[in-house]
């Protein structure tokens, strides 16, 4: 009897301790493509404020076999933008330029007081992710 109970605070303890690695296993899952997506964000971001600056509206999407656009920059070519590195497998891209209304009088100019700012999206996806946009990053790009 006492090897009985023996045996069942061990298992007791042997699970407690698989369900906390378990949990801690997930937590890292989830924290690196939180990481990942935040490096992505902010290297697409960069990126297009490095950029020449683009009139109109414009959006594409990468990954890292594939770049796309319906609406494309200025400055896109075979090569602009480059595509994600396959440290990034899985991870989809979305980068977005929109007029913005600075005045927030409800209507773009532009030749107004809106002229030549445009509000830059970035939105990262992750095919693994339970929720998506992992991230969202929003910033703006002036023509000077």
């Amino acid at each position: 009897m006492d090897v009985l109970v023996g045996l069942f605070i061990i298992a007791t303890a042997g699970s407690a301790i698989i369900a906390g690695l378990w949990g801690a296993l997930q937590a890292n899952k989830i924290s690196n493509y939180h990481v990942n997506a935040n490096i992505v964000a902010k290297s697409q971001m960069e990126y297009v404020k490095s950029r020449p600056y683009s009139n109109g509206e414009w959006a594409y999407t990468l990954t890292p076999s594939n770049r796309s656009s319906s609406q494309q920059p200025s400055w896109w070519d075979a090569a602009n933008p480059p595509l994600l590195t396959s440290r990034y497998e899985g991870f989809n891209v979305i980068t977005q330029a929109v007029n913005f209304d600075a005045d927030s009088d409800g209507t773009v100019e532009v030749t107004g007081d809106d002229a030549n700012i445009r509000k830059v999206t970035v939105r990262v996806d992750y095919t693994g992710a339970k929720e998506n946009p992992v991230l969202v990053l929003i910033d703006y790009e002036v023509d000077r």
